[in-house]
């Protein structure tokens, strides 16, 4: 009873902690839990801690995470003490160690989205391999074993228990409208080269599908017995305390991942890489130096591309804690509201014109003003691609003005017109050459030559 006291307490501090009260929405997802758990209360604690401290939202992954604690020899006692991460990784230990494992397949890694199997034998393929593949034939299962010794397949969560497979095929044709339900990896870990098929029988590159690039840089971290999916660790990258937020540690790595060319990440540039938990887009980069922080997605796509507004609690504070180690203007309004500096100590540095309405003013250089905005609800920064960029933006952290033809630094378009008049018109009246007004001069009047005048 204690256990079961204890874990009701913690799970309502953590409530508390995050200003939750019954009349919060978030409320519900509580109530969901107590719901999810029913008589089980020693796990409430736990799962209010993975909703509401890892940010587990998907209430379907909580209740799954509940039938894994339940059916695990996890020690209740120690639960509250764990992270999610810590949770899966015990689960999948213990999984792997399992005697009673099947001989012909392996389910080796599952986290949100998908289920990672290993099979070793023709009758594994056949248990759970795509009726497309030609692996289904035991002749091309062999060929493509000798060449690739490790086979993978690769489930949708929501759909392992009614898959077709070539044991339970009974139709003539068997035709998949959803390529991403499956995906089987056939790959030789000396040298890292693959073949893929997504479940409709497409050859697939990772450098072409971000859902596969997430499935097989997974296969590559379970293949080294990491069990942690693309997300949470990728080559090149270490963990900053979010499950889908990494840092850039080797940019070369990266860039050769991404199929980018080797030296697109500046030295100067401290770069973070955000994944889908989903699986479900493109990994982004948030780029941060002195001059510009920026966004960056990893395509050669001709599509018209979106600003970026960092509004996420991670992704602000990535660009929050960066901003507080630099000492640059461009961060002048975060240094505002963190109290790094004040509004004299802003007004005290050299380069410091003025403030008009949210906007402070720094002669940045001989070509461009830099305007900083003092809003730092959210932050919009530019984004670009390997062939588009996007500096249109409605209320940016910073935009340079050229000071040869007063247009915002990057747009082609008048978006930049809502924010950035005031800011202009001042400039313009500021540097408005100076009229020198000549002396008048007196007309001599007709009888002035009588006077000697």
């Amino acid at each position: 009873m204690g256990i079961i006291n204890e874990n009701i307490a913690y799970a309502k501090s953590i409530l508390n902690k995050n200003s939750i009260t019954i009349e919060s929405p978030e409320y519900q997802d509580y109530l969901k839990i107590r719901e999810i758990c029913g008589g089980n209360n020693g796990y409430v604690g736990i799962l209010t801690k993975i909703r509401f401290v890892d940010d587990i939202s998907d209430m379907d992954e909580i209740q799954s995470i509940f039938g894994v604690l339940k059916n695990s020899k996890i020690d209740i006692n120690k639960l509250n003490r764990m992270s999610y991460n810590d949770i899966l990784d015990i689960f999948y230990n213990e999984l792997g160690t399992d005697k009673d494992k099947s001989e012909d397949l392996e389910l080796i890694y599952k986290d949100s989205q998908y289920s990672y199997f290993k099979v070793y034998t023709y009758k594994g393929i056949l248990s759970i391999g795509s009726p497309t593949w030609c692996l289904k034939t035991k002749s091309h299962w062999e060929n493509y074993h000798t060449k690739y010794p490790n086979q993978w397949v690769v489930i949708d969560n929501r759909y392992i228990k009614s898959i077709i497979t070539p044991d339970n095929n009974y139709l003539d044709n068997y035709k998949s409208s959803k390529g991403w339900i499956r995906f089987g990896i056939s790959i030789d870990m000396t040298d890292c080269s693959y073949v893929a098929f997504s479940d409709n029988n497409v050859s697939t590159r990772h450098n072409d599908n971000y859902t596969f690039f997430g499935i097989l840089f997974t296969i590559l971290n379970l293949e080294k017995g990491i069990n942690k999916s693309y997300y949470e660790r990728l080559p090149g990258c270490e963990s900053v305390g979010s499950k889908n937020w990494q840092k850039v540690v080797d940019k070369k790595i990266v860039c050769h991942n991404f199929n980018l060319p080797e030296n697109h990440l500046d030295d100067e540039d401290e770069v973070y890489i955000y994944s889908s938990k989903t699986y479900s887009s493109m990994s982004g980069f948030l780029l941060c130096n002195s001059n510009l922080v920026k966004t960056f997605y990893p395509t050669y796509s001709e599509k018209d591309i979106q600003f970026t507004n960092l509004s996420g609690d991670f992704s602000k504070k990535i660009l929050e804690d960066y901003a507080m180690k630099s000492n640059d203007t461009l961060f002048s309004g975060i240094y505002l509201s963190k109290g790094k500096l004040t509004k004299d100590e802003v007004k005290s540095n050299k380069n410091y014109i003025n403030k008009v309405g949210k906007w402070i003013i720094f002669d940045r250089n001989t070509d461009f003003y830099q305007v900083v905005n003092t809003d730092t609800s959210s932050y919009e920064v530019p984004s670009y691609t390997m062939k588009k960029k996007s500096f249109e933006m409605n209320n940016p952290m910073y935009f340079y003005v050229n000071k040869q033809t007063y247009k915002v630094y990057n747009t082609d378009k008048s978006d930049s017109d809502r924010y950035s008049g005031e800011v202009i018109g001042y400039l313009r009246e500021l540097n408005k050459p100076e009229v020198k007004v000549e002396p008048k001069k007196k007309v001599r009047g007709f009888w002035d030559f009588l006077k000697g005048k």
